[in-house]
C-alpha cells in the first residue's frame, strides 16, 4: 500500500509539473501572438503611410513616352541590374 500512496505521489508531481509547464508555454505564445499582431499593425500603417505618400516625379507625358521609346535593350540593362544604365537611357 505504501509503494503504491508514492508511486500516485510521484505520478501527480509529475501531472501538476506538466501542467505548470503547459501554461508558461500557453502564456509565452500569448504574448508571441501579440507581438506578431503589433508587428502586422505596424506594417500596414507602414504600407498606408507610404502609399499615401508615393507620387510620380516628373512630366508624366514625358516619362509615357520615354517608357514607349524603350527597346528590349533598355529592358535588359534593368533585368540584369544595371540600374545606372537604365536610369540613364530611360531619362
Amino acid at each position: 500500500m505504501c509503494a503504491f500512496v508514492v508511486v500516485c505521489v510521484c505520478g501527480l508531481i509529475v501531472v501538476q509539473t506538466l501542467v505548470v509547464n503547459c501554461e508558461q508555454y500557453v502564456s509565452e505564445h500569448r504574448d508571441y501572438d501579440a507581438k506578431c499582431q503589433f508587428a502586422r499593425d505596424w506594417l500596414v500603417a507602414a504600407r498606408r503611410q507610404l502609399n499615401s505618400s508615393v507620387s510620380v516625379v516628373g512630366d508624366e507625358q514625358r516619362l509615357e513616352a520615354a517608357k514607349a521609346a524603350l527597346t528590349v535593350s533598355d529592358w535588359s540593362l534593368f533585368l540584369t541590374g544595371d540600374c545606372q544604365r537604365f536610369v540613364e537611357v530611360v531619362l
